[in-house]
């Protein structure tokens, strides 16, 4: 029989450190072992209550990063860094989306579009204020026709909105969240959000890990990165998400945070819902002791 090969220990990641220490300042516990890569099985963490040795909480760490999203982004960065298109006059903000077309004759088709709204004076338009007229998150609702919702929409964009027209905004299209007037409709993907997460191979992974945890409280923190803006935008405007999102009974409490918005995190449980929590100096904590 051959010996077990011994494996090298590896230190846990920036991200899952902080995790850790975010979760430690919330519940005012510490930390008494982590995964270093050597045995199976092992959760990320192990904390416990202040002053104590004996773990309580399993602590499991994941980012979320949505593949399709990010070579959109990937896509944009390419298609409109540093261009100026000569048919606009005015500066725009596109909230796109995972399922946003943005190369060649879409792209074309969106330079026409908002040449469109400029020549007509439409300053605006969104898709969620549109179907919910108590979404105000790309401003102060106003009538819209339908034709121009259903323009943007057909090209997988949620919202578009003018920025000026100084020098160094006219003729460029920024992407990314729309910055006037943030409603509250962002809070209303943060259940999906972790629900889409559980859904995929890497939460399926996890579900498994923590089910197998009989004497510690099974925590989950989850990391939204910067393409997520929505749930940047409800953590940052401290937004309480409206429903539970569906976790199974193998995860006891989830964690949400954004690379992006590190000095707030959601925690959810079943018995007391969301809560919202002040983290703020906790990641410069981190970056001074490294």
């Amino acid at each position: 029989m051959q010996p077990k090969k011994v494996r090298n220990p590896v230190a846990s990641r920036p991200d899952e450190l902080l995790a850790a220490v975010i979760v430690n300042t919330v519940l005012d516990t510490h930390t008494v072992g982590c995964d270093d890569n050597t045995e199976d099985g092992k959760v990320d963490f192990d904390l416990a209550p202040r002053g104590k040795g004996a773990a309580t909480i399993a602590l499991e760490v994941s980012s979320h990063r949505d593949s399709k999203l990010l070579a959109v982004w990937s896509s944009l960065d390419k298609q409109y860094r540093g261009q100026v298109l000569p048919n606009l006059s005015k500066g725009w903000f596109v909230e796109f989306t995972a399922d946003s077309r943005v190369k060649g004759e879409a792209a074309r088709r969106l330079a026409d579009l908002l040449a469109d709204f400029e020549a007509r004076g439409v300053d605006r338009v969104s898709v969620r204020e549109w179907e919910s007229p108590h979404d105000w998150s790309s401003g102060t609702p106003g009538v819209q026709p339908v034709s121009d919702v259903t323009a943007i929409r057909s090209l997988g964009i949620n919202a578009v909105a003018q920025i000026g027209e100084s020098p160094d905004v006219a003729g460029r299209i920024f992407y990314g969240s729309l910055a006037a007037g943030v409603g509250r409709a962002s809070a209303e993907d943060v259940p999906p959000y972790v629900e889409e997460f559980l859904a995929g191979k890497a939460g399926a992974n996890k579900i498994k890990k923590l089910g197998g945890i009989k004497d510690r409280e099974p925590h989950l923190f989850l990391w939204a990165d910067s393409t997520h803006l929505n749930i940047s935008v409800a953590l940052d405007n401290r937004f309480i998400p409206p429903r539970d999102p569906g976790v199974p009974t193998e995860i006891r409490v989830v964690w949400l945070s954004g690379f992006t918005s590190v000095d707030t995190v959601y925690q959810w449980d079943r018995e007391n819902g969301w809560r919202i929590h002040d983290v703020t100096g906790v990641a410069a904590s981190i970056d001074r002791a490294s």
